[in-house]
């Protein structure tokens, strides 16, 4: 990894006197349980993005001009570094066959506190601190030694650091796929709080970092004792009622059409958000997209009327439905999205088509040669939430209850084979 030069560090005065005073940031590796030290804020934020590294925030502040100088070394065979002050160290270290490389000045130790170094004799690892909190828990109960004066160095107080300007992280290193993080001025990332439009987050609204740092988003969770779900941009929807879309119902069998459903289901979705008013459902199937390629994906295949093939798939899934129900309405595809963002897409006034299965009975996932499919699949118009009974409310175009309410789980279990769900806005 190359370091960036020291004319681009973030130059201010302190007030113990180091003159371009610097961050330098922490990470950790979970899978090897290794810490890095880096000043250059790039090549922190590529590592936790792109090579699972855990932000760690500011670990101490140096100087690119002041103090001892620190040295960075990089242990071919076990992926692991060293800093050191110690030219001894470093000598005996790069010398010979030891399997060590130099990768140069990293940075001058400066400040009024002496920072701690300490050794693991199980994973051969260095840990550098100026917590001494954390020098008291490694040394006391995981076994680690302290080598306070083997090429340590001196540092700013715990609370010293050089403003960052606050930025988004996103990365997959805690357990997030996709997780956006949010890097607050003092380099740590934000917890447990609001991110309001004015700090720059890019959104005209405010987001949550939750208790993990993960923004609230495509998900659900309690916030002041609140059941708020968050669409995938982390709009916040407080769910205090019940909600109960009114869809006017149609029945895709008493209509003429037995494998009509995804037609169904968009139509009643449509002329919920009043499009589409003075269309029939007939004349609306009508104007339905066949797929000339075989692909569902596409358009429709087989046919929704009878003499239908039984033995042959009859229907289409999301991307051709989102392209039908584009023709009259903002539609939205968000096939493979969390059970929150369909509570935030109802809260919001928006019926959601969506796929399931025939009654809600066991579905099972089919790789296909145009993609993902299912054993077998039905489409309602998904139109409500209960918050208390943790219940979905569908408008069923094949089922004789019409518009009934199924458990979270019932629900979930058949619906996240494909998660195939298109919000009509």
């Amino acid at each position: 990894m190359e370091l960036q030069s020291f004319a681009t560090a973030a130059q201010s005065e302190t007030s113990f006197g180091v003159a371009d005073k610097m961050n330098v940031y922490r990470l950790y590796n979970p899978r090897n349980g290794e810490h890095l030290y880096t000043r250059d804020l790039y090549e922190a934020k590529t590592i936790a993005s792109e090579q699972g590294w855990q932000w760690e925030g500011v670990g101490f502040t140096a100087s690119s001009t002041t103090g001892q100088a620190v040295w960075r070394l990089y242990e071919r065979a076990s992926g692991l570094h060293l800093w050191t002050t110690d030219a001894n160290e470093r000598r005996v270290l790069l010398a010979g066959r030891k399997g060590w490389d130099d990768e140069g000045l990293a940075w001058y130790g400066a400040g009024p506190y002496r920072l701690s170094r300490l050794y693991d004799p199980a994973s051969g690892q260095h840990l550098y601190t100026r917590d001494a909190n954390e020098v008291s828990l490694l040394t006391g109960q995981r076994g680690w030694r302290l080598e306070d004066g083997a090429g340590t160095w001196d540092t700013g107080s715990a609370s010293d650091y050089v403003p960052v300007e606050p930025q988004w992280l996103v990365s997959d290193s805690w357990g997030v796929a996709g997780g956006r993080y949010w890097i607050q001025a003092d380099g740590s990332i934000a917890h447990d709080r609001y991110l309001a439009p004015a700090e720059g987050t890019g959104y005209g609204y405010n987001v949550y970092a939750t208790s993990t740092g993960a923004m609230l988003r495509d998900d659900a969770t309690r916030i002041d004792g609140v059941l708020t779900a968050a669409n995938k941009d982390g709009r916040l929807i407080p769910i205090t009622s019940s909600i109960s879309l009114n869809v006017p119902y149609t029945n895709q069998y008493d209509e003429g059409a037995p494998m009509g459903c995804e037609g169904a289901g968009l139509y009643m979705a449509l002329r919920a958000k009043g499009y589409i008013p003075n269309m029939t459902y007939r004349q609306f199937m009508g104007t339905m997209p066949y797929a000339p390629d075989g692909n569902p994906y596409h358009g429709f295949i087989g046919s929704p009327w009878p003499g239908y093939d039984p033995y042959e798939y009859n229907g289409m899934l999301m991307g051709g439905v989102a392209k039908w129900g584009a023709r009259y309405a903002p539609v939205e595809d968000l096939t493979g999205c969390g059970e929150g963002t369909l509570v935030a897409e109802l809260a919001q006034g928006n019926p959601l088509v969506v796929w399931v299965s025939p009654r809600f009975k066991a579905i099972y996932p089919r790789n296909e040669w145009y993609g993902k499919s299912a054993s077998t699949w039905h489409v309602m118009t998904l139109m409500g939430y209960n918050p208390t009974t943790r219940e979905f409310q569908v408008s069923d175009p094949a089922n004789s209850k019409r518009q009934y309410w199924v458990g979270w789980d019932t629900y979930t279990r058949v619906w996240e084979v494909l998660r195939g769900a298109v919000a009509v806005r």
